[in-house]
Parts: C-alpha cells; sequence; structure tokens
C-alpha cells in the first residue's frame, strides 16, 4: 500500500541523508556520502544546497574527479549569486577550487606557481 508522504515526512528522509552521508564521510567512503549528500542537496533549502554542493566538490576533488568537483563548486555559485541580496563573500568556494586546481598530480605547474606566488 502506498501512502502519500507530507512535509514531517520529507524532512525526515532529509535528515537521513545527512546523518547517513556523514556516516559514510566518517569511515572514509566518499563515494557513499556523495550519494548521500546529493539525496539532501537535492531536498534543501538554497542556504543548505549551496554547504551541500560545497562538501560534494570537495569529495569529488579528493577523489580525483575534477570535472564533478567543479560542476558542484560551479552550482553553488550559481546559486549564491543567483539570490537578489548577497549575504557574503564565497571565498570558501574559491578556496576550495584553489585546492582542487592544487593537486600536484593533475596540475603540477599550477601547485608550483601559486608555492611561488
Amino acid at each position: 500500500m502506498k501512502r502519500d508522504i507530507c512535509a514531517d515526512d520529507e524532512e525526515q528522509v532529509r535528515l537521513l541523508h545527512r546523518v547517513i552521508a556523514s556516516s559514510f564521510l566518517a569511515i572514509g567512503d566518499h563515494a557513499g556520502a556523495l550519494e548521500h549528500y546529493q539525496g539532501y542537496a537535492s531536498t534543501c533549502a538554497n542556504d543548505h544546497k549551496i554547504d551541500m554542493l560545497n562538501v560534494m566538490g570537495i569529495l569529488h576533488s579528493k577523489m580525483e574527479s575534477t570535472t564533478e568537483a567543479l560542476q558542484c563548486y560551479e552550482g553553488a555559485v550559481k546559486i549564491e549569486f543567483g539570490h537578489a541580496t548577497h549575504r557574503g563573500s564565497p571565498a570558501f568556494l574559491i578556496h576550495n577550487l584553489q585546492d582542487t586546481f592544487l593537486s600536484p598530480r593533475k596540475f603540477p605547474t599550477s601547485a608550483s606557481a601559486f608555492d611561488h606566488a
């Protein structure tokens, strides 16, 4: 029997995704964490979605999935600057983008230039 999901149920599912994602992250399972952070991000408000996209970008970066990491950061920046009222600096996103591009295995010249700058 199928039952309708009410707002309270949706909130519980959203929180469950976040708890499970955090648990996967705690044991070092980045792929499992990403799956549940995506489930959480797809249902949360924009303020939380920016944070989740940033976290997902970091995880993709750690897994050396640069394209996916950049897509997450791009989504976060689009949400951040899409608001009518800008509430703060996107410095944390820029810092994480720097870290992505400073991966010595992928971009040795960029990492060296950053170290010298």
